[in-house]
């Protein structure tokens, strides 16, 4: 287990933190854009 190692760790975790944000935000969008839609019926 060498600094590499941690670094790599590190890049990883904030990877995948990176996807779940982009996930949360596709959600909150899609929720956003049918709401509207319904809003507007």
């Amino acid at each position: 287990m060498g600094p590499q190692r941690l670094v790599f760790n590190i890049t990883q975790t904030k990877q995948e933190t990176a996807v779940n944000i982009g996930r949360l935000q596709y959600a909150h969008q899609a929720g956003k854009d049918s709401t509207a839609s319904t809003m507007e019926v």
